[in-house]
């Protein structure tokens, strides 16, 4: 650990604890179903699939021949895979109740204590004569809904196809790349035996993070009486992205929802009326780095145009549409900047 990550602020921290609760809820809900995906992805019939692949390549390697996308055995494969993935996108759907439950329950729970921390609710009410609402469960649920929608039942849909496309691609790489049957096959086994585990994480975590910033949202509206707003807050750490460092920092309405990328981990902290709180920006944090984290963080490309001020970091985020999740944030591309 460096020393700016030693000294972290308390805004930092908070989003260690909401990271450190979350993940309670998501493993509680999600530990079996992933265990059963690479179970599935690396026993069974899909071991017997992946031998075959790895005796086929050594017999085209000493025929000195390639392994292409159309051979028996890598269509076997891609076969039995097919209705691997499906029974596993079942599981995940089975999963996702109670991954929205426990995103809604964190956000019960978290809002609360991000708002006023170690303000007991007798206290509340006698210093400043309110109390804390909370919504009700069903109602948040009712409003979140994701996994109600149809573009949510096409993503489960798609998932076994698109992992089975990045399997055959892999196949066709080995061929333009010019690799030896034992190399395509060690990447496609390596593919098929952790893409299916690492797509259904993506796809879960998103949901559950997602669920939570909703709830999170609809709590503060309930208590807009005694709210200003909301302070969004990133996780500044080694493998946090450039666009949610330059949106650190940043003040949003009250009922306006955190927007990130898959997987994103910004939170934010409600903004108590007559209760100042004091957070660094993100790229004020970013400057105080060692030039030699800045350019672990941002790439040498995008490190050398923010030195040349080349780029601005009002600039570093763009928006991007999930047929599920709606509007979400994610790092610009160099090429994309005007």
């Amino acid at each position: 650990m460096n020393s700016n990550e030693g000294a972290q602020s308390p805004a930092v921290r908070l989003t260690q604890l909401v990271s450190r609760l979350l993940d309670r809820g998501y493993t509680r809900a999600t530990d079996q179903i992933i265990r059963a995906i690479v179970r599935d992805s690396t026993t069974g019939i899909i071991a017997q699939r992946l031998t075959e692949l790895d005796d086929e390549a050594r017999r085209l390697a000493d025929a000195n021949k390639r392994l292409l996308p159309t051979n028996p055995v890598v269509r076997a494969l891609l076969a039995d895979l097919s209705d691997t993935l499906s029974n596993d996108a079942r599981r995940i759907n089975d999963a996702t109740p109670d991954l929205q439950q426990s995103g809604i329950q964190s956000a019960n729970e978290l809002t609360r204590r991000l708002a006023l921390p170690n303000v007991p609710d007798d206290q509340l009410r006698t210093v400043l004569g309110v109390s804390w609402n909370t919504p009700s469960e069903e109602a948040v649920a009712s409003l979140i809904d994701f996994t109600d929608m149809e573009s949510w039942q096409d993503e489960l849909s798609s998932y076994p196809t698109r992992i089975q496309a990045t399997i055959r691609n892999q196949a066709i790489r080995g061929v333009v790349e010019g690799w030896s049957p034992l190399k395509t096959a060690r990447e496609i086994r390596r593919t098929s035996e952790a893409l299916p585990a690492h797509q259904a994480n993506n796809l879960m975590r998103t949901l559950q993070l997602q669920s939570y910033r909703t709830g999170s949202a609809a709590n503060m509206v309930a208590n807009q009486d005694i709210l200003d707003g909301h302070v969004r807050i990133a996780s500044l750490d080694g493998r946090v992205c450039m666009s949610c460092v330059a949106l650190h920092g940043q003040v949003l309405k009250v009922g306006e929802r955190v927007d990130d990328h898959h997987q994103g981990r910004c939170i934010s902290i409600p903004l108590v009326t007559g209760r100042a709180r004091q957070i660094q920006s993100g790229p004020d944090w970013y400057a105080s780095l060692p030039q030699e984290q800045q350019l672990a963080l941002a790439g040498p490309a995008k490190f050398e145009a923010l030195q040349r001020g080349d780029i601005r970091w009002d600039e570093m985020s763009e928006e991007y549409t999930d047929p599920t999740f709606g509007r979400m944030l994610r790092e610009r591309p160099l090429k994309r900047f005007s």
